[in-house]
């Protein structure tokens, strides 16, 4: 495969000096001289970015919180603004893809088939680009990644966002040292509470304990961002389909989401899909305990 064209689209290269340049970059405490990208350039230029971030070795939660806020109703009025990396980064990109809305990887590697990280994402980003979305990256094709390029890339995807969103984090993570140059270039920290006794909600908690906004449903990210509220989900308007009706006949006690992988041997993404669903149209509601129980 040719490194630098696929039959999708060619890498190109802008400048910092280039009309086409996104602005937000050129005033980063860290300015970038030069950018490589396939996809459209322009979605980098528009002012309704958020970056979206959190672990590589995302939980069921993670899951669950994006499958919660990144519904159709926030991503088809936001670019969602990530990594392209395993976990928490991925499933960001998959939740804009799944709504049919562009979005924005940014890479610590080159663009073409063999530099791309994690090589595991290459038909993940070729999606990206087929769905009028975009990559960037500060490295030249050819150019694997390195550790050190990652805090770099970091700075890029704080830079572009008007807004950093924190999933899931531990106490020392790189979704941290995002949310961290996010606030040295001015721009809103938002993170999601979890259980104090979770190591991957450790980052989030802190930086709520410091200041960051917290995120506990799409309404509160409507709010954060300034824009139009979701309108409320009614049992006429969410079709039920045959494993939405079986997931209800189980929830007719109170069962957690570890209880319902088992019972129905169903992916936790799959899972979490419909329970937000559910939970959406007033089927079910979640209790304190954690365990979901029918209405």
């Amino acid at each position: 495969m040719n490194l630098l064209t696929t039959n999708q689209s060619s890498i190109k290269q802008v400048k910092n000096n280039q009309a086409n340049f996104p602005k937000l970059l050129n005033n980063i405490y860290h300015p970038i001289s030069q950018l490589w990208y396939r996809g459209n350039l322009a979605l980098a230029n528009q002012n309704n970015l958020l970056a979206v971030v959190g672990s590589r070795q995302s939980s069921w939660y993670g899951q669950l919180i994006i499958n919660r806020l990144l519904d159709h109703h926030i991503t088809s009025q936001l670019v969602i603004v990530s990594g392209l990396a395993v976990g928490i980064d991925s499933l960001a990109h998959q939740a804009s893809l799944n709504s049919n809305n562009p979005t924005i990887a940014v890479l610590g590697s080159g663009l073409d088939p063999n530099s791309i990280y994690p090589p595991s994402n290459w038909q993940l980003a070729e999606k990206i680009v087929n769905s009028g979305g975009l990559l960037l990256s500060e490295y030249p094709p050819g150019q694997s990644a390195r550790n050190y390029h990652f805090p770099q890339r970091n700075r890029i995807i704080a830079g572009l966002s008007a807004a950093v969103l924190v999933i899931e984090a531990a106490a020392k993570s790189g979704a941290l040292i995002t949310a961290e140059l996010a606030l040295q270039e001015g721009r809103t920290v938002l993170a999601v509470p979890g259980n104090i006794n979770q190591t991957l909600s450790a980052g989030t908690n802190k930086l709520i304990q410091l200041g960051a906004q917290a995120i506990l449903d799409s309404t509160d990210l409507a709010i954060a961002l300034d824009l139009p509220q979701p309108t409320s989900y009614s049992k006429t308007n969410l079709p039920i389909t045959a494993c939405h009706l079986a997931l209800l006949k189980l929830l007719t006690k109170p069962l957690s989401l570890d209880e319902l992988l088992q019972i129905t041997h169903q992916s936790v993404s799959q899972i979490s899909q419909q329970l937000t669903d559910l939970e959406l149209g007033g089927h079910i509601k979640q209790q304190a305990d954690q365990t979901y129980v029918a209405c």
